[in-house]
Formats: structure tokens, C-alpha cells, sequence
């Protein structure tokens, strides 16, 4: 593969972490009411946050280093 689209590869997996946030974001607003079940741990959004910043970190280290898996696997951790 060359550079450009291991690039375009990264952050087209970036923008779908994005996308696929922004979609839960809207679930967890319209489900903001509702009782959690007693094992989820942390606040309301936290995972999504949490979601976010793995896939920005991963498709940082996937884009500059495409070696590393850390990167990719990072890259496509979502919620």
C-alpha cells in the first residue's frame, strides 16, 4: 500500500469512530431518563468519550507509523 492511502485508510476509520459517536451520542440523549443496569461502570457517555479518544490516538500512530499494529488496533476500537 502506498503512504496516501494508508493515510486515507486511518483516518477514513477515524471518521467512522466519529460518525458511529455521534450516533450513540444521540441515543444516550434520548435515553438519558432511563435506569441503567446496576453493572455499568462510569457516567452516562463515558464510553463514548472513551471511544473517541482511543480512535484518535489509534489513526495518529496508524497514519505516521503504519507498522504498528497498536495503531490499527486502537484505530478500530469502538464502543
Amino acid at each position: 500500500m502506498s503512504a496516501r492511502s494508508v493515510k486515507l485508510l486511518a483516518w477514513g476509520s477515524w471518521a467512522f469512530v466519529v460518525a458511529y459517536s455521534v450516533v450513540a451520542t444521540v441515543f444516550a440523549i434520548l435515553a438519558w431518563d432511563a435506569l441503567a443496569p446496576p453493572n455499568v461502570f462510569g457516567p452516562k457517555g463515558f464510553a463514548i468519550a472513551l471511544g473517541l479518544a482511543f480512535g484518535t490516538v489509534g489513526a495518529i500512530v496508524a497514519s505516521r507509523r503504519p507498522t504498528n499494529p497498536i495503531g490499527w488496533i486502537f484505530s478500530c476500537s469502538w464502543d
